[in-house]
């Protein structure tokens, strides 16, 4: 994947088990629109991936042009899920990273490829960057407090043969 824009909650939920990191090894270029990053550096000042975004050299944070579509889809989602929606439709990204299921929906919808948290797991698990996601997945929920269904997680542990 070349272009991937990504929401507030992939970034902080990798910051706050300390795999942020897979981000870059996984992606050429992420960028977040300017809403997800006020979410995660201002409100969110102190907390995971506040001071790794500010440091790095790997993330592009970008302001979508279409103010006004990015406030109409703010009737259904909140602005950084808004903006990363736009944001990935006027830059052509190759892939949108979200985790919240109305905003999945507005991708499917507006035709967006898209992936979540776990899907960047099963990705590094494919490329050898992680040896199991088991562990990693109960860290998110134990440590993150990141929500998994029973049935996905069994699914998951299926489809990675651990």
């Amino acid at each position: 994947m070349k272009i991937v824009v990504s929401d507030a909650s992939p970034i902080i939920n990798l910051a706050r088990i300390g795999r942020i990191t897979l981000l870059p090894a996984l992606f050429e270029q992420i960028v977040i629109p300017q809403k997800v990053f006020e979410e995660i550096v201002v409100q969110g000042k102190g907390q995971p991936g506040a001071n790794e975004i500010t440091t790095a050299d790997w993330v592009e944070v970008k302001s979508c042009q279409d103010a006004f579509k990015a406030k109409l889809l703010e009737n259904e989602l909140d602005p950084g899920e808004s903006e990363a929606i736009v944001l990935a439709q006027e830059i052509n990204a190759d892939l949108l990273l979200l985790d919240d299921n109305a905003a999945r929906d507005v991708a499917a919808r507006l035709g967006l490829e898209y992936t979540g948290l776990l899907g960047i797991l099963l990705k590094a698990k494919q490329k050898g960057l992680v040896k199991e996601v088991r562990p990693i997945m109960d860290e998110l929920v134990n440590v993150a407090n990141f929500r998994i269904s029973k049935s996905i997680y069994d699914s998951i542990i299926k489809l990675t043969g651990e």
